[in-house]
């Protein structure tokens, strides 16, 4: 089981430099070798122009999931028309994704309507579909978890480049690599209690069972209040 959470590493952003965003998805890249993903990767905005991208940099993310199908406009966001019949396949175990909304972030816009995430994020910007054969039949593999949403509603992709709408979180349960998420940003940028639920999602499918509710493990981990048998004074804490 794996949870990859698509962190914009120094490595990667290497990469972006060597080569075009196209020739991204080959022998070696972690989505082409563990996901079977061949589409295509593109950034939500430009790193050269990121003021004239702006509208397309991500500032929220709806889940790929039927509640969420519908009607969009760039007042109202909390629907989207590109989520299609196959977002019932979604919802059989990913029925408790929130929407992702981005907080106000230490270098965020005071403006909410102008927040973005503050780094590179990315979508799959052509059509992808994963299967393998099982038994006499031919099953997906990949489900979409999130599609981005980006500053400026482009339902007709006619920003260049265009991100809005794009496939941004995915699942693999496919039989090779055991089951992997992907995200194409970085939850930080969202509200913190959206950010918990969606790992509790994902724990949840990996058949993680949570601590409880204050509880700690590992190196440096305070003991549960209930065994702790001495009180700690002021004194004590400026030792």
């Amino acid at each position: 089981m794996h949870l990859v959470h698509k962190l914009q590493d120094q490595s990667y952003r290497q990469e972006h430099q060597l080569y075009p965003l196209t020739n991204i998805l080959r022998p070696g890249n972690f989505l082409f070798d563990f996901i079977h993903l061949r589409s295509q990767l593109s950034t939500a905005g430009l790193v050269s122009a990121p003021q004239a991208t702006a509208d397309q940099q991500l500032r929220s993310c709806i889940p790929y999931l039927p509640q969420y199908a519908g009607p969009a406009s760039q007042d109202d966001r909390s629907h989207d028309p590109r989520i299609g019949p196959t977002a019932s396949r979604t919802a059989e175990r990913w029925f408790d994704l929130p929407p992702l909304s981005i907080s106000n972030y230490r270098t965020a816009d005071a403006n909410p309507v102008l927040r973005r995430a503050g780094n590179i994020t990315f979508v799959i910007s052509k059509p992808l579909s994963v299967s393998e054969v099982k038994g006499n039949k031919s099953e997906s593999t990949l489900d979409t978890l999130y599609l981005c949403q980006s500053r400026a509603f482009d339902p007709l992709h006619e920003k260049v480049p265009p991100s809005d709408g794009f496939p941004n979180a995915i699942h693999y349960h496919g039989s090779d690599n055991g089951e992997i998420v992907w995200f194409g940003f970085s939850l930080y940028y969202f509200e913190l209690d959206q950010a918990r639920q969606v790992v509790r999602a994902v724990m949840r499918n990996f058949g993680i069972e949570p601590l409880p509710p204050g509880v700690r493990q590992g190196p440096g981990a305070a003991e549960p209040p209930e065994l702790m048998t001495e009180p700690v004074t002021a004194a004590q804490t400026m030792r």
